[in-house]
């Protein structure tokens, strides 16, 4: 008991991660529109060091979404997409936990008001992309069951979700398949 005290004392008072920081920077309130610079080193950052970057990536991003500041959740919403858009599956192992998806939408009514805010639509419109990108054509398609899962679940609540055209969906690039140049191929 004490120790589980103690490292929750220590793990309260411990600097932020230089992850974090970067974070708090792409989505803090000096930002009045989201830095594609910014999320793209922060996908550079997961993508390198692994481990635990992927998940302490996609948490952190949590408190903002469903924080009280429409435009801080937009912009962490935008560094999430930039995620899962460039760093392959471990990030879309996290966005597809039971855990991240419960607190991801965890702000929802029980069902869809006549018309959602835009935070929830920016959702709606992710999870509808997550489906038709991650869960139809990722090879591992299996581990990502719950988001099919979540979107059925709201489905049967009476949420709408934004129509997406498949071929307009954006193609997810993990950092083993990222687009090379010629001469880089050669």
């Amino acid at each position: 008991m004490t120790l589980n005290f103690q490292s929750a004392i220590d793990d309260l008072f411990k600097p932020p991660s230089r992850l974090q920081k970067m974070v708090d920077r792409a989505v803090g309130v000096e930002r009045s529109e989201a830095d594609l610079a910014l999320n793209l080193d922060i996908c550079e950052l997961v993508n390198t060091k692994k481990g635990n970057f992927p998940h302490d990536a996609v948490f952190a991003l949590l408190p903002y979404i469903n924080g009280r500041s429409s435009k801080h959740g937009q912009l962490a919403l935008t560094l999430l997409d930039n995620l899962v858009k460039n760093c392959g599956h471990p990030v879309h192992y996290q966005v597809a936990s039971r855990e991240f998806l419960n607190e991801l939408f965890r702000r929802f009514p029980e069902f869809q008001p006549s018309i959602p805010n835009p935070l929830q639509y920016r959702i709606l419109e992710l999870l509808q992309e997550w489906r038709v990108t991650l869960c139809r054509r990722s090879r591992y398609k299996d581990d990502l069951q719950r988001i099919n899962d979540m979107y059925s679940l709201l489905r049967r609540k009476g949420w709408r979700f934004p129509e997406l055209e498949s071929e307009n969906a954006a193609v997810v690039l993990g950092p083993e398949d990222t687009l090379k140049s010629r001469e880089e191929l050669e």
